[in-house]
């Protein structure tokens, strides 16, 4: 702790406590580049054989701090491709992205101002001196955001060369997937009884219900008979809907609408309920109150809004 309150002091210290009880800390396996900003090094979990490419950005400031950092798993036969990026490889991401945008993103309208906006920048050569992955797509995340507003929207960059997309996830990454939830509880940290008969769910993420709803199951039925439910959301940031539906379930006695999605390139829409059965008593009676801050986000905002707080 002493390292991040010296260097990367905006860290928050349940992650990083979190983090490295799952991983059980690493062994520094090799320095791949190391100048006076970037530094690029291999390691490997203790806890298993994991390996990952990690990188510290620091500033050259006195005293150093480091302005950013990041861990990428390298799964099973992944390529390591690195953090730098060329002219042709920028001009490439910056069309794939705003094609993506125009056949996907459900406002059509702002989908153009945003192609537009970006290939603006790119003209005026605002990315020519760009040669990291990270810093690129952290750049082109901005600059979607200037025109939609929309937090959803992120361009991400692996230095990790990614599987290429089929129609279902291969074994592999199903598996890699289990192993995580396994590791993180599937995003449930604490379940607890306090005085007064008042509950206390924590959870940071909605995970995949197909692998993580027994989780969730025994969760809610921990808290079967209480009196009061505190429900905290402070650290959650989103993920599966089918999820919030599931946990959505034991606060209501009714069949309840959710939330609808809409996908523009099929003009199908999808309606999420509460489910028609759960394992285990509801908590339809009991008041709850939802904890969320400014890190709550997606999914983990729709909870409050569905709830009886």
């Amino acid at each position: 702790m002493i390292y991040y309150k010296k260097y990367e002091p905006e860290k928050h210290a349940d992650d990083i406590m979190d983090f490295r009880a799952r991983v059980g800390g690493f062994d520094l396996v090799s320095i791949e580049k190391s100048e006076p900003l970037p530094i690029v090094f291999l390691l490997k979990e203790r806890n298993s054989e994991r390996r990952a490419l990690a990188k510290l950005q620091v500033s050259n400031s006195d005293p150093p701090r480091v302005t950013s950092s990041e861990i990428n798993g390298i799964g099973p036969g992944a390529a390591v491709i690195g953090f730098d990026i060329d002219a042709a490889t920028r001009a490439r991401v910056i069309d794939a992205a705003i094609a993506k945008i125009d056949e996907f993103y459900v406002f059509p309208d702002v989908a153009k101002k945003m192609g537009m906006a970006v290939r603006a920048r790119a003209k005026r050569g605002e990315y020519d001196s760009v040669t990291d992955g990270n810093a690129f797509a952290n750049l082109l995340t901005e600059h979607f955001r200037d025109v939609s507003h929309d937090k959803h929207l992120s361009v991400t960059f692996s230095p990790i060369q990614l599987p290429e997309e089929s129609a279902s996830p291969p074994p592999d990454a199903i598996a890699h997937y289990r192993a995580a939830m396994e590791e993180t509880n599937c995003g449930f940290e604490k379940v607890e009884h306090l005085s007064g008969y008042v509950g206390y769910l924590k959870f940071n993420f909605f995970a995949d219900p197909g692998v993580c709803g027994d989780t969730a199951v025994a969760a809610m039925n921990f808290l079967a008979n209480v009196d009061a439910l505190i429900v905290d959301l402070r650290q959650n940031d989103g993920g599966d809907p089918n999820m919030v539906a599931l946990v959505s379930t034991y606060l209501f006695a009714t069949p309840t609408h959710l939330n609808d999605l809409w996908e523009r390139k099929s003009g199908e829409t999808k309606q999420y309920w509460t489910l028609p059965y759960v394992p285990g008593k509801r908590l339809s009676t009991v008041p709850v109150f939802v904890l969320t801050s400014h890190r709550t986000f997606s999914g983990g905002r729709n909870l409050p809004i569905i709830s009886k707080c």
